[in-house]
């Protein structure tokens, strides 16, 4: 999404650190973006900027930020598994959750121009009140600073994926409508994935993997096509599920013309939601998965070691369109301002 801001506004890109802990994600990124293992490090960032809040820079952290040097633009994406409303075990006590802070310490101590960070919508339900901590330091930064919800239906891309987003400009002012008139239309999932390559035998490498169901996931799957419904019927359901169950899109079929649900880690499984093709009796593949998450087929998933890690980086990645269309924006109306100062 950085990449193709910068694209569009007709500015170089220099990646100065890219930090994470999965080695699949790490050497996929390092593929696709050039980098080697200096500026992409295999490393936990909570390590790198160990000092907590508002505290002094260590010694560490200003080794690190002279390292550098100046920093345009800061990316984050924390882990949003202990904020989702889907997770029903570790929900606002995931010990993940405190990484939100580190990208915050990160702004703090790197100086960028500009901060980025991406979460789920019930970021903003943290005991610990992390968003609004954050904007607060940023603010005494003299960063300016809004938050923002938006859904990826609303910018051109064929999936519902609300997201919060914070984003601070260092001695700037930000419009809270960043991401209104987009002017993209709302597009059918079908249209976006009709003409990607069939789905195959395992042998033919991940990306348009078939599936692989039990007997019983089959007999759910011939029962939607056969009755042409997009919704399974209660009593076909596992009796877990039975009853009075409120994830009613699970075993269900994607409808061609609208947008696809979330797309998770869990889009092969049909009992995860609803990813079922809206035309053929399987689910999704990791290829029609990343299209639907405005992915780019020249982003090209090399060395990625397993299907589960695959999944994984495919179902956790950022809308590239949610960063592009904010960086843009941003820009654009730096400029504006700077045209009017002048």
């Amino acid at each position: 999404g950085a990449l193709e801001a910068a694209r569009r506004l007709d500015c170089a890109v220099e990646i100065a650190l890219a930090v994470d802990l999965d080695p699949d994600a790490l050497g996929v990124y390092r593929y696709n973006f050039g980098v080697d293992s200096t500026n992409a490090r295999l490393a936990d960032v909570a390590v790198l900027f160990h000092g907590r809040l508002g505290a002094p820079p260590s010694l560490r952290e200003t080794r690190l930020k002279d390292s550098l040097g100046p920093i345009d633009l800061l990316l984050a994406g924390p882990p949003c598994q202990g904020y989702s409303n889907l997770n029903n075990s570790t929900r606002r006590a995931d010990p993940r959750n405190s990484l939100y802070a580190k990208a915050i310490r990160a702004a703090e101590i790197l100086e960028p121009r500009v901060v980025f960070v991406e979460n789920v919508p019930s970021v903003t339900l943290d005991p610990t009140g992390v968003v609004r901590r954050s904007a607060s330091v940023l603010k005494k930064l003299g960063y300016g600073v809004i938050t923002s919800l938006v859904d990826a239906a609303d910018l051109g891309i064929p999936q519902q994926r609300r997201r919060h987003v914070l984003l601070a400009v260092l001695g700037g002012n930000l419009r809270e409508d960043l991401y209104g008139n987009s002017g993209l239309a709302t597009r059918g999932c079908l249209d976006f994935i009709r003409n990607l390559p069939p789905a195959r035998d395992r042998e033919c490498g991940f990306m348009d993997e078939q599936p692989r169901f039990s007997a019983s996931t089959k007999k759910r799957l011939e029962y939607l096509f056969h009755h042409d419904i997009f919704d399974l019927p209660d009593n076909l359901r596992p009796p877990c599920q039975q009853g009075r169950h409120r994830y009613q899109s699970m075993y269900g079929r994607l409808r061609p013309d609208f947008p696809a649900q979330t797309i998770t880690s869990g889009f092969a499984c049909m009992g995860q939601g609803r990813f079922v093709h809206p035309r053929e009796h399987r689910t999704l593949t990791p290829r029609e998965a990343a299209r639907l998450q405005g992915l780019p087929d020249f982003h090209l998933f090399v060395g990625v070691r397993s299907r589960d890690a695959l999944q994984n980086m495919v179902g956790n990645a950022v809308v590239p369109r949610v960063v592009a269309v904010a960086l843009v924006r941003i820009w654009e109306a730096q400029l504006r301002s700077q045209s009017l100062q002048r």
